[in-house]
Formats: structure tokens, sequence, C-alpha cells
């Protein structure tokens, strides 16, 4: 914040996986994102802002509409 202020970028290679089930590898390569998110955000958890309510429970308020219609 303010004048002076730095900010720094990490950055990790994920090896996403290509075999003949894209389907498990697109599983596989979104488990190693989701694990490397989780590894920074344990590190430094005051350091973490989302914008967006990516994990949204089924049942409660932030739960996606039915389009059942």
């Amino acid at each position: 914040e303010g004048p002076g202020a730095r900010f720094s970028i990490a950055f990790q290679e994920i090896t996403v996986p290509h075999t003949t089930s894209r389907d498990a590898d697109i599983d596989a390569a979104t488990l190693a994102l989701n694990a490397t998110f989780e590894d920074w955000i344990r590190a430094r958890p005051a350091e973490w802002m989302w914008i967006h309510d990516r994990w949204k429970q089924p049942g409660t308020a932030n739960a996606p509409a039915d389009d059942d219609d």
C-alpha cells in the first residue's frame, strides 16, 4: 500500500499428464493446481485474497441456483 509498495509474484509449474484418459488428466492437473494453492494459503493465510466464491456449497445461500425449469 502506498508509495514504495512492493509485491512479488510466485509461479510454480503444474505438470499436466497426457494419457489416454483426458478426464483423468484434467482431474490430476486440477488436484495439483489446488494443492499448490493450498500450500501457498497455509504458508501465509493473512495474505490470501479471492474475489469470488470459488467453493460454492450445495444447499447454502451461496450455492448456484438450479435451472430445472
